[in-house]
């Protein structure tokens, strides 16, 4: 009875066991399958990301319509994919969910840069350029971010593989060891001619528990012992094929990974090239601005010499000319006020990038300077226009408006530009309104024409320097110096302008009290009352000739010297000198180090520095030791008599 009973269950056991065997290698199977899904989802992935890469920098290289419909396209393809891999999240449920986020973002990214290029192609050159580096490196960096997680999600997916492959041969090893036990009981329960035949089941387990899988089993008879070599040989035949799948799969994650590597090489090569262009389209674009800005100083320097070669070259010309002393005068006059509007151009270029609220020192009425700048361009908007059938008009309508602080030449130098702005913009014809009123503190110039307006682009872009959309005859510098007096006056500019609705320029400045202290210095200056022996040092003829015909004039004697070491040479000779005048950029000894010797020899000797960056000396304060004044190149005679004033008879340190 114990016989039949042990052959039952000898006949049993094999039988469950074999089953739970078939389920095990079923469920692996079913776990291989989703491996090898999230594997292919990953090579998928992989094309679509080296795709979107490359996509990305011939973009950058080449903004045209049809890249970016081709990178949307790859984009969209990713997301499927990446969707598509959710399937398997049992596997690493992060690495999709950053690779999902940075798609995310590399397509808003991508939106931005988009925007971007299409502006710039549009508008030229774009004023956010800075921005674009920084959207470019964001969208670059989120690529790299879906290859990392992805090559992450890929090795994670290979060892999950080989831990599943592991636990599932450790359960069926196990399975096995206990099938082995039981028919083991089994054979010395029945009979020992079971012996042999379970012994090479044994053995067949062995082989198998040590990784041969190549190792099948006799199936001779119809018995339970060969049924279970059956099963041996099956189940080591779905584990030959498994390990041959993971294999390939090994196989392809190397060269996936050797792929990645090329990628990331190319982009390296690729990001350093592309630095290598940015860096000579900058210095291209710098060499432009320079050019331009270069035209347009000589543009309005010209503008400054015409009358005075003219009227130079008229007087040279008709000698019997001069003998009219009113109209020589009045010439004169002529030829000094275009001097000072060079010298305040110069100024006002120093200063143009840095512009500051200045305290200016004279008050001024702005609607005498809006009827004088209507006669100075009188020429332009009426004989020019009229002698070519073209009618032009120009109004005004001036309210009731207080005194400001400005300064008269700036503001005249501003409405100048507006007008001949409003004229460039009514190619034939029209009416240039120009309107001034008070609102609340502060007086409001409106200059408005019914010309042809200006699109929005146009709008955004019109105060910047050297824009224009006149081509080379016009150096693009009109509204920007427009501003720039607005600014140093502490006011504003704005536009109203539409396409074929004219356009309106809107200046607000604050009413302002002038500076006490400027007022007291602009006042003229008369000679001081005696003579002085005076040292005058620069190493220009002509300067030498100009200041020392001023100084002569009024009623001073004066030495000359071409250099440091021929001042000091006059000096020492004969050291009775009540001022010196000193040019600071001389060649071999600095006018700062000729003061230093001078002040060693005479130290109570007063030094009057000439400079043509006096002003910017001032503002920064650099006032060297050893210099009592600081006056700025060109000087007119009041500012001679002003300095004369301030060293040789109080002789304060003054700046």
């Amino acid at each position: 009875m114990r016989i039949k009973t042990g052959l039952q269950m000898g006949a049993v056991l094999p039988i469950v066991m074999a089953i739970l065997v078939s389920l095990g290698l079923l469920v692996r199977s079913q776990e291989m399958r989703k491996i090898g899904s999230a594997l292919e989802f990953s090579e998928s992935l992989a094309t679509e990301v080296a795709e979107l890469d490359v996509l990305t920098h011939k973009y950058i290289s080449a903004p045209t319509a049809q890249v970016r419909a081709a990178w949307h396209k790859r984009h969209d393809a990713a997301g499927q994919v990446i969707e598509g891999m959710s399937s398997a999240a049992f596997l690493e449920t992060l690495s999709i969910d950053r690779m999902r986020s940075a798609h995310r973002i590399a397509g808003e990214r991508f939106a931005m840069l988009s925007s971007i290029l299409e502006n710039r192609t549009a508008g030229g050159v774009s004023p956010h350029a800075l921005r674009k580096d920084r959207i470019t490196d964001e969208l670059l960096d989120q690529v790299r971010t879906m290859q990392v997680e992805l090559v992450r999600f890929s090795s994670f997916a290979f060892s999950s593989s080989a831990s599943i492959q592991q636990n599932i041969d450790t359960v069926v090893a196990a399975l096995f060891g206990v099938l082995a036990l039981a028919t083991a009981w089994g054979t010395l329960v029945v009979a020992r001619n079971f012996t042999g035949r379970l012994s090479t089941v044994r053995t067949g387990l062995r082989a198998l528990s040590d990784g041969n899988l190549g190792h099948r089993l006799e199936t001779k008879g119809t018995d339970e012992i060969a049924q279970i070599a059956i099963l041996f040989n099956s189940a080591a035949g779905v584990l030959k094929s498994s390990q041959k799948t993971l294999s390939e799969e090994a196989a392809n994650h190397r060269r996936l990974t050797e792929a990645l590597r090329e990628s990331n090489m190319m982009l390296s090569d690729t990001l350093t090239k592309l630095k290598r262009a940015q860096r000579r389209v900058i210095d291209s674009e710098r060499m432009s601005a320079l050019g331009q800005m270069a035209s347009g100083i000589a543009h309005d320097f010209n503008n400054c010499l015409t009358p005075i070669l003219g009227l130079s070259d008229f007087l040279l010309a008709f000698p019997d000319q001069i003998d009219d002393k009113e109209a020589v005068i009045e010439h004169m006059k002529t030829i000094n006020e275009a001097v000072r509007r060079a010298r305040e151009q110069t100024k006002r270029q120093s200063e143009f990038f840095r512009p500051r609220k200045e305290k200016y020192a004279h008050t001024v009425n702005l609607n005498d300077l809006v009827e004088q700048a209507i006669v100075m361009t009188q020429p332009a908007w009426r004989e020019e226009k009229k002698a070519m059938g073209i009618a032009v008009t120009v109004k005004s309508e001036l309210g009731n408006l207080p005194m400001i602080g400005a300064s008269a030449v700036g503001l005249r130098d501003a409405l100048t530009h507006l007008i001949l702005n409003a004229l460039d913009a009514m190619p034939s014809g029209g009416v240039i309104t120009i309107s001034t009123s008070r609102e609340g503190g502060n007086v409001v110039l409106k200059v408005r024409d019914s010309g042809e307006g200006m699109c929005e682009d146009v709008r955004r872009h019109c105060f910047e320097p050297f824009f224009s959309t006149k081509g080379i005859s016009s150096a693009g510098m009109g509204l920007t110096i427009v501003s720039s007096v607005a600014r140093t006056h502490g006011g504003e500019v704005d536009i109203e302008t539409a396409p074929d609705a004219g356009t309106t320029v809107i200046v607000k400045l604050p009413i302002t009290s002038p500076a006490p202290a400027a007022e007291a210095d602009e006042e003229p200056v008369p000679p001081i009352g005696r003579s002085l022996r005076i040292l005058l040092v620069d190493d220009d003829l002509r300067t030498r000739r100009v200041y020392s015909t001023s100084l002569f004039a009024d009623g001073h004697k004066v030495e000359s010297a071409a250099d440091g070491e021929a001042a000091l040479k006059l000096f020492r000779a004969d050291p009775a000198f009540d001022l010196v005048f000193v040019d600071r950029a001389m060649p071999k000894t600095s006018g700062d180090e000729l003061a230093v010797q001078l002040k060693e020899l005479s130290p109570e000797l007063p030094i009057i520095l000439l400079s043509g960056f006096g002003d910017v000396m001032l503002e920064k304060g650099e006032h060297p030791a050893s210099v009592d004044y600081i006056l700025s190149k060109p000087a007119a005679i009041e500012d001679i008599r002003r300095a004369i004033a301030k060293t040789a008879v109080t002789r304060p340190v003054s700046s």
